[in-house]
């Protein structure tokens, strides 16, 4: 009635969109498409094109095991990086940890490290169950477009592998290339 159309969504329905709204509100546009994954694929990526086709595809695998990639599908045209580096990622899985203790300071002196080295940076803290996740939107620049990383395969690439193991070795570097969105 009055061209109004209602649905009607359970409240585990209606976390997995707020949770799917929440992760995407940290990624640059375009948002779609982007591959997921699930437990019911095994892993396997498949290319999505909308917010409603990853819900569906959530939905099916019973919401477990979800992931989705940080950046769109189309990031490369013939071998050409077209995406900046601006989500950094850290996983701090505690099975790489002593104990308890070990694995929360870590995640202290991460999260005290980005405040500290990216001028105030406040990222977002997810615990998966195995780990800590932490992630932090930056603007940042396709290090493929200058001259200066020509002469390196996947620069943006390499450059966040290289971040995520050699955290507080390039952190003034990061200060100095980015700025926290």
């Amino acid at each position: 009635m009055w061209g109004w159309k209602f649905f009607l969504i359970s409240n585990h329905e209606q976390n997995l969109r707020n949770g799917l709204n929440f992760i995407l509100s940290h990624f640059q546009e375009p948002i779609f498409p982007r591959t997921i994954s699930t437990q019911k694929t095994c892993n396997k990526q498949l290319e999505v094109f909308s917010k409603e086709n990853a819900l569906n595809l959530y939905q099916y695998s019973g919401a477990v095991d979800c992931k989705i990639n940080a950046y769109p599908s189309y990031t490369e045209w013939n071998g050409i990086n077209r995406q900046a580096p601006s989500l950094l990622f850290i996983d701090l899985d505690k099975s790489t940890f002593k104990n308890e203790r070990a694995h929360v300071l870590a995640l202290s002196v991460t999260l005290k490290n980005l405040k500290e080295k990216l001028g105030g940076a406040k990222p977002t803290v997810l615990w998966s169950g195995n780990g800590y996740h932490v992630y932090q939107p930056m603007d940042a620049f396709v290090l493929e477009e200058f001259d200066i990383f020509s002469g390196f395969d996947h620069p943006s690439r390499t450059f966040l592998k290289f971040a995520e193991q050699h955290w507080d070795a390039i952190s003034i570097l990061f200060q100095s290339m980015f700025r926290m969105r």
